[in-house]
């Protein structure tokens, strides 16, 4: 956000945006609102995201909510864009 500050940017928040979770998520310790990196996918009109793998490049961060233990595939769950390196 410094940088982008520094080049004349406004506002350095990322994009928010819903999509479809294309995978189960189990949260092993519930009580805090959690970012974990996600990779988005384009199917017709729809956007899917999923959990990035360990050395996979994540275009957006998946926001978990602090009480849920459980999200179902086919979801909608709210994600940040983030551009990629």
């Amino acid at each position: 956000p410094a940088i982008l500050r520094q080049q004349g940017v406004r506002q350095a928040k990322p994009d928010r945006g819903r999509a479809i979770l294309a995978e189960d998520i189990k949260i092993r310790k519930p009580g805090l609102m959690r970012l974990k990196e996600a990779r988005l996918s384009h199917r017709g009109s729809e956007r899917r995201v999923r959990l990035a793998h360990d050395l996979e490049p994540s275009d957006s961060l998946l926001v978990i909510p602090a009480r849920r233990r459980f999200l179902k595939s086919g979801e909608k769950v709210t994600v940040y864009l983030v551009s990629a390196p």
